[in-house]
């Protein structure tokens, strides 16, 4: 080999040993397809994972299960005479041994202004209206601020701290429907708290739940038909609207289904015409249909 090639033959010689390490180093990296995010990684065949062993790992499920509507009330009935004062921070739920929530505080004082007074004529406060992966959960359950939770069993007395007992409630066996609305009731019997001088309790079978769909109703007419108006049901003293519904030509018939027991109020809206019927109470919805009849519509005056 001549002086002039040696340095030619060196330099390719170098090229390939360089391209080979390269190759040797990208297949020690992660697998095709994978990036790097930040305070972690996402491998191509393992998923995320997190940057620290404290960090909860993502639901590999999540993507793959529908939602299903989600509504879970609170009724609760005190003794004669007493009241309660309930302040409910969050409703969760329980999958594969995990603590999901479902609504925190900010979400609930939308729902129901905390805390929630009770008298002995009973009430009921809405704590999710929703949307949750469908999965089978196995337990359900509400969190209590203690220090903001209370009985006064007589109007003279003071009030005392409340220790509300099976706040966690079993849903083995429960299969959402994720085309019917599913509904949870938790119902706390205030006749069975226990006092003594500076606390009381809510014991094991006071507060207990239904599951399942709900059949409550609303239903009525819109005289004249207006095809754009809107009727909102609307929670309690609230102005959260928990449905809604159009009316149908051509008499303007309305109907709104799968109502969980509880207080409502019907508000029309329209841009052209305003309703006449004062609807602006509560009214009561159980566990049949509420026939409100003929609502009047008059004009916006121009």
């Amino acid at each position: 080999m001549s002086i002039m090639l040696r340095p030619l033959y060196y330099w390719g010689f170098l090229g390939v040993f360089v391209l080979l390490i390269g190759v040797v180093l990208a297949g020690c990296g992660t697998t095709p397809g994978s990036s790097y995010a930040g305070n972690g990684g996402v491998g191509a065949d393992a998923g995320p994972w997190p940057a620290n062993p404290n960090q909860s790992l993502p639901d590999r499920n999540a993507g793959s299960s529908p939602n299903v509507p989600l509504t879970v009330v609170l009724h609760a009935t005190a003794a004669e005479h007493a009241k309660l004062s309930l302040q409910v921070v969050k409703v969760e739920l329980n999958y594969e041994k995990q603590w999901i929530t479902v609504n925190a505080k900010n979400v609930l004082d939308k729902l129901q202004p905390m805390p929630w007074s009770v008298g002995d004529t009973g009430g009921t406060a809405l704590l999710a209206n929703t949307q949750v992966p469908r999965r089978n959960y196995t337990a359900i359950r509400l969190v209590f601020n203690e220090a903001k939770t209370t009985v006064t069993m007589k109007p003279e007395t003071p009030a005392l701290p409340l220790k509300v007992n099976g706040a966690m409630q079993s849903l083995e066996g429960w299969v959402m429907d994720p085309k019917q609305p599913n509904t949870v009731t938790f119902t706390l019997d205030g006749t069975k708290i226990t006092a003594a001088a500076s606390s009381a309790n809510v014991p094991e079978g006071a507060l207990a739940i239904s599951k399942g769909m709900p059949t409550g109703a609303i239903s009525g007419k819109l005289t004249p038909y207006i095809a754009s108006a809107k009727i909102q049901l609307l929670w309690g003293t609230s102005d959260y609207e928990f449905a809604s519904a159009t009316p149908l030509p051509p008499d303007g018939v309305f109907a709104i289904k799968n109502v969980p027991a509880g207080m409502y109020r019907v508000k029309v809206i329209s841009s052209s015409h305003h309703l006449i019927d004062d609807l602006s109470k509560p009214m009561a919805v159980g566990e049949k249909e509420v026939a409100l009849g003929e609502l009047h519509l008059a004009e916006n005056s121009r």
